[in-house]
C-alpha cells in the first residue's frame, strides 16, 4: 500500500498489547494480543483499519518516541486517498477532544494519523497515574537490561 500524503510505502508495524497500562512493539513474555498498523517509512504516519484506532485507544496503548519527520509537517492539509479503497479521505475531529482533524474513509472507515497525530491523541487517552505506571515499568526494564548486560 502508498502512503495516502507523501506516497511513500505503508509498512506493517505489530504493536503487542500487555495486562499493564501500554505495549511496546518489542514482544515479550506478557503478551496477550497484537494489533497490525500500517506506517508510512518516509513520513511516519500511521494507517489504522475500521475499529483499529478505538482498540488501541481502549486497550491503552502506546507507541514509544514516534519519530516526527519535519520535512512533513505540511501533510495534514493535504487531501489523501485511502490507501485501501483509493477513495478521498475527509477531516474529521479527532477523539478524544483531541483539538485537530485526522484524515477519514467513509468507504472502509479506516483512519489516516500524521506523525504526531498519535501521540497526541496518546497524551489525551492517559491520565497522570496511568503515565507515571508507564515511565515507571519503562525505567525498571532499561535498568534490568542494563544491570543483567554487566553480569
Amino acid at each position: 500500500m502508498k502512503c495516502p500524503k507523501c506516497g511513500g510505502v505503508l509498512n506493517k508495524v505489530t504493536v503487542t498489547t500487555r495486562p499493564e497500562y501500554g505495549s511496546d512493539i518489542l514482544n515479550d513474555a506478557e503478551q496477550v494480543g497484537e494489533i497490525e498498523l500500517d506506517q508510512c517509512l518516509s513520513c511516519n504516519g500511521i494507517w489504522f483499519d475500521a475499529n483499529e484506532l478505538e482498540q488501541y485507544l481502549a486497550e491503552k496503548l502506546l507507541i514509544l518516541n514516534s519519530p516526527k519527520v519535519g520535512e512533513y509537517k505540511e501533510l495534514n492539509k493535504k487531501e489523501g486517498r485511502c490507501p485501501k479503497c483509493n477513495q478521498i479521505m475527509i477531516k474529521k475531529p479527532a477523539t478524544k477532544r483531541a483539538g485537530f482533524l485526522i484524515d477519514v474513509c467513509e468507504k472502509c472507515r479506516g483512519i489516516w494519523l500524521d506523525s504526531s497525530e498519535l501521540d497526541k491523541l496518546e497524551n489525551k487517552n492517559f491520565s497522570f497515574g496511568e503515565r507515571h505506571a508507564l515511565v515507571s515499568r519503562y525505567l525498571r526494564e532499561i535498568f534490568k537490561n542494563f544491570f543483567s548486560s554487566k553480569n
